[in-house]
């Protein structure tokens, strides 16, 4: 219970700062949903040549955001127990702006890259059905 009120505190205390380190874990389920998915079309490749490429792209640059995403969770986490440290010591949190912003425009860039390879995902998916379609006509 005390443990719930702390967490609350410092989500409060991060949220002032513009810092919603819950949308690092919400991108990361999100990430490994359309991950899984690249994976999953990597494991069965009985598409064409050019579709298998466009496959293994994919599953690339997923592994590639996947480790961007990693490092955002490790500022997260730092931001929240520095958070936690400060108020359990009655002090107000102190963080170097610079990183904060680096912080976010990481978030950022992220998310316009996960989007974008959701896109992607969307699109092979129409690439296969019409393949599979040209091959049972």
């Amino acid at each position: 219970m005390a443990s719930e009120k702390m967490e609350e505190k410092v989500a409060g205390e991060l949220a002032k700062r513009g810092l919603a380190t819950g949308e690092v874990k919400q991108l990361g389920e999100f990430l490994k949903v359309v991950h899984e998915f690249s994976q999953y079309l990597a494991a069965n490749q009985y598409y064409s040549e050019g579709l298998n490429k466009k496959v293994f792209l994919l599953n690339l640059d997923c592994d590639g955001l996947v480790l961007k995403l990693e490092k955002l969770k490790l500022w997260a986490e730092k931001f929240f127990n520095e958070t936690e440290k400060s108020l359990l010591n009655k002090k107000k949190p102190v963080f170097d702006e610079t990183v904060v912003n680096d912080f976010k425009k990481s978030l950022s860039l992220l998310e316009k890259e996960v989007d974008e390879i959701h896109g992607r995902a969307m699109q092979l998916i129409d690439e296969i059905r019409a393949e599979c379609r040209q091959k049972t006509v």
